[in-house]
């Protein structure tokens, strides 16, 4: 029983000096890591410093080379060297300035162009008449109009709260009527209104769905619109506002304005 005692206290020991030379194996082989490395890093340095040191070279051999280049000129020459390092210089000034210059004009264009537009705009805007405000949108049947205000009137409101468009529903015979003077607004509201009754499901959360298609619809209508009257005028370039403005001009003028 001793001698077991005294086996397994032996075994314990060998097992605990295994352990330490384990450890002090893996630290051993983290501080040779690290010194490869180091080693690493100053290789590279080294490097670095050759590169630096071959670069000092030839600026030295070349600082040399223009001294004497420079001592062997005659003051015509040097004065000819001289004069033609300041026409770079200017030369380089000048183009810059150019295309400061050309774009300020641009933006100076751009601005007169916006100012004419909005002239139009106010005085043509002046002649609108009662009729110019309005859209009629046809129904397949008089029913469709209970359709279309929806339980106590939430599918209406919700219409005219997406579109900024008041919907007037009357006597009048298989058709709605969209009034408002933004004939933007307006067309979107008739576009969506129109895919909602081919649709037939009427309700606030398909409204919503058919508004947003519309005014996608509608906006690239306006692009494609302004970016034909910008080829047919011969005037491209132009900023995109006063392109999706030009393009507005398609609602106006299609409903008199």
């Amino acid at each position: 029983g001793q001698a077991e005692g005294e086996l397994r206290d032996r075994r314990n020991e060998v097992q605990r000096l295994e352990r330490r030379l384990i450890h002090k194996e893996e630290n051993l082989d983290r501080k040779l890591e690290s010194l490869e490395r180091r080693e690493r890093s100053l290789t590279n340095k080294e490097k670095n410093l050759d590169n630096i040191r071959a670069q000092l070279t030839d600026l030295e051999q070349q600082r040399r080379q223009e001294i004497e280049r420079v001592s062997n000129l005659t003051t015509q020459e040097a004065r000819e060297v001289l004069l033609a390092e300041i026409e770079h210089e200017v030369r380089d000034e000048a183009n810059r300035r150019v295309r400061e210059i050309e774009a300020e004009l641009k933006e100076d264009a751009s601005q007169r162009a916006r100012d004419i537009l909005s002239t139009a705009l106010q005085r043509m805007s002046s002649d609108v008449i009662s009729e110019a405000t309005v859209s009629v949108v046809p129904l397949p049947s008089d029913d469709m109009k209970g359709r279309i205000i929806g339980r106590e009137g939430r599918n209406i409101r919700t219409l005219e709260h997406l579109t900024g468009v008041d919907v007037i529903i009357d006597d009048t015979p298989d058709a709605v009527t969209l009034s408002t003077f933004d004939p933007v607004r307006r067309e979107i509201a008739r576009v969506a209104l129109t895919k909602l009754i081919t649709d037939g499901r009427i309700h606030p959360a398909r409204i919503e769905d058919m508004v947003e298609k519309a005014q996608k619809d509608v906006d690239a209508t306006i692009r494609e619109a302004g970016e034909e009257a910008v080829v047919e005028a011969g005037v491209p370039g132009l900023h995109p506002e006063i392109v999706k403005t030009l393009g507005r001009l398609k609602y106006r003028y299609s409903y008199g304005q």
